[in-house]
């Protein structure tokens, strides 16, 4: 690269839908073919492609993983005997994250999602910037803390047992 940056970390996008959701990321491996690159289809469905559309890949530089904040879609993905440990062995395969996107992790019995809510990066090394404007991390080894938001389901009940009160009063 002309900048002096690894050719690790790329960001992602649909240059059909300006403004759109950019997802960054890293190469799991090199095999595709020039011109071509092979997404997980999860991946697509956020960037609102579909196999053979064009998908815009450019190098990017963003920071190393500081903190991160997922929310689970179900409760269950808790009840998995050790989440953080299913979680970290997904996510150190992906690369990077981004703020505003969701991951699918698998227990190897099922597959859960995840929205990834918030990201912290590591101050970046001098005379480098952050392409993402604070929104995406660099995955390695995973060493930065985890934290978990209340799961998807279980707020939803939350927020209708909270309005129930007040339709009781109403009768």
């Amino acid at each position: 690269s002309s900048r002096g940056l690894p050719l690790d970390k790329f960001q992602l996008l649909n240059p059909e839908r300006k403004g759109s959701l950019r997802l960054f990321t890293g190469p799991l491996d090199f095999c595709a073919a020039s011109g071509e690159c092979y997404l997980p289809s999860w991946v697509m469905r956020q960037l609102g492609i579909k196999e053979g559309d064009v998908c815009a890949v450019a190098t990017a530089n963003f920071p190393a993983a500081a903190h991160i904040k997922f929310q689970p879609h179900s409760s269950e993905f808790l009840d998995i005997g050790d989440h953080g440990a299913v979680l970290t062995r997904t996510i150190e395969n992906l690369g990077g994250l981004t703020q505003g996107s969701y991951v699918r992790v698998s227990d190897g019995r099922r597959t859960y999602t995840l929205d990834v809510l918030e990201v912290e990066g590591k101050p970046m090394p001098p005379g480098q910037r952050d392409d993402s404007n604070g929104r995406a991390v660099s995955i390695g080894m995973m060493e930065c803390p985890i934290e978990f938001a209340e799961p998807k389901d279980i707020a939803a009940k939350s927020k209708k047992k909270a309005a129930a009160p007040e339709e009781a009063a109403a009768d």
